[in-house]
């Protein structure tokens, strides 16, 4: 099973200031990185702010309005080499106490590559609280004459262009989804990215694009979400597409695109932390019950030891609903279920490999061997040796 590198495509942040009351103004902050066709490099910023978290005031035309004063400073070994601030306001109210809505701002500012300390500064102008910022690296490269590619963006909806705006990017409107938490009333993920002189990169052939969603442990695809799109080379190709989650357990998670040649070659990737909150698909007893393990690989484990031994080791690669099962059954007073424990195994590597899940069970059994080897001791344990079945 091949693992890649991940980096981290777009950062998430949550910034909170307390305000009037006792309240805290609340603002999510992410960004993505693009290229501009003879233009440049540039950052997409978004930020969202919780409405009810926003101190509101009377304006000049007699409604209520929030005001968020919002600063960017780039910095390359301390030294300011790109600065910009902006006052965003939010919808308006007839009366301070109607509902109030979240309001989302996106920015492009143009930033040379290069490697940059990112800073960003929220103040509520209403409010008489200091404000408050938040650091963290940034790395801009987009080569002029070789392949690259944009950040992956989490997207809330698009749409065809009719008329440009802040959100339009290749005749398209794309407006950004800020969390990169999805609970269990979103079962869709969207996602846009560019790909940059795949004509000149690629040879001027057609490439593959291949985009899935990986275990955060293992980085290993889940193959229930991986799919496939091939593009023509071009100096932007467009990556725009969705998975349906409604299936996806809860979890933590990387959503990966990657570029790969003619040859099935892996050119580029990027990659972007999820976390999925999905109940309905977490490990219970009752779903398991229906599974049948006659005829199965698990079906002679009758040794109740070694058969916990079995359901212990796949932990450190199980997602958090099965983490949760596994630490239920084997941390239980009463006698485990043996069978509850093969249904729950057989169903573990079904889930990775529907067509033959007993082939990574013994994968999986051989790497668990080696650390045994090279590792275990006669004082702390380590997963077991498996006995062949």
């Amino acid at each position: 099973m091949r693992k890649i590198a991940v980096s981290l495509s777009i950062i998430i942040v949550f910034l909170s200031l307390t305000g009037f009351g006792g309240d805290k103004l609340q603002a999510y902050f992410s960004y993505s990185t693009f290229n501009a066709p003879n233009k440049g490099p540039y950052i997409e910023t978004y930020l969202s702010v919780n409405g009810n978290t926003a101190v509101y005031s009377k304006n000049e035309e007699g409604t209520f309005q929030a005001r968020i004063e919002v600063t960017f400073v780039f910095k390359q070994e301390g030294i300011v080499k790109q600065f910009d601030k902006y006052e965003l306001q939010g919808p308006t109210i007839k009366d301070s106490l109607d509902p109030r809505v979240n309001f989302i701002d996106q920015q492009r500012i143009a930033v040379p590559n290069g490697d940059y300390k990112l800073v960003i500064k929220i103040k509520d102008l209403n409010s008489d609280q200091d404000g408050f910022s938040s650091e963290q690296d940034l790395k801009i490269n987009f080569p002029s004459d070789s392949l690259s590619m944009s950040s992956i963006e989490l997207v809330e909806k698009y749409s065809v262009t009719t008329t440009s705006g802040p959100f339009t990017k290749s005749g398209i409107d794309v407006i950004p989804n800020i969390s990169n938490f999805y609970p269990e009333t979103k079962n869709e993920i969207l996602f846009y990215s560019e790909v940059y002189n795949a004509d000149k990169g690629l040879a001027n052939e057609k490439y593959l694009v291949k985009y899935y969603i990986a275990n955060y442990q293992t980085l290993s695809p889940n193959p229930n979400f991986i799919g496939y799109i091939r593009q023509n080379p071009s100096k932007v190709g467009i990556v725009l597409r969705k998975f349906n989650i409604e299936k996806l357990k809860t979890g933590n998670y990387f959503l990966v695109v990657e570029i790969r040649d003619k040859n099935n070659k892996l050119q580029k990737h990027q990659s972007i932390f999820l976390q999925r909150h999905n109940p309905k698909m977490d490990v219970s007893s009752l779903v398991l019950e229906d599974i049948d393990v006659t005829q199965t690989f698990v079906n002679p484990y009758d040794d109740l030891d070694s058969l916990l031994d079995y359901v212990k080791s796949v932990r450190p690669i199980a997602d958090m609903g099965e983490q949760k099962f596994i630490d239920n059954q084997t941390k239980r007073k009463a006698e485990p279920n043996p069978l509850l424990l093969k249904q729950f195994l057989l169903n573990f590597w079904k889930v990775r490999n529907s067509l033959d899940p007993a082939s990574d069970w013994a994968a999986y059994q051989g790497e668990v061997k080696k650390v045994n080897a090279n590792f275990g001791t006669s004082i702390k344990r380590l997963p077991p040796l498996f006995k062949s079945s």
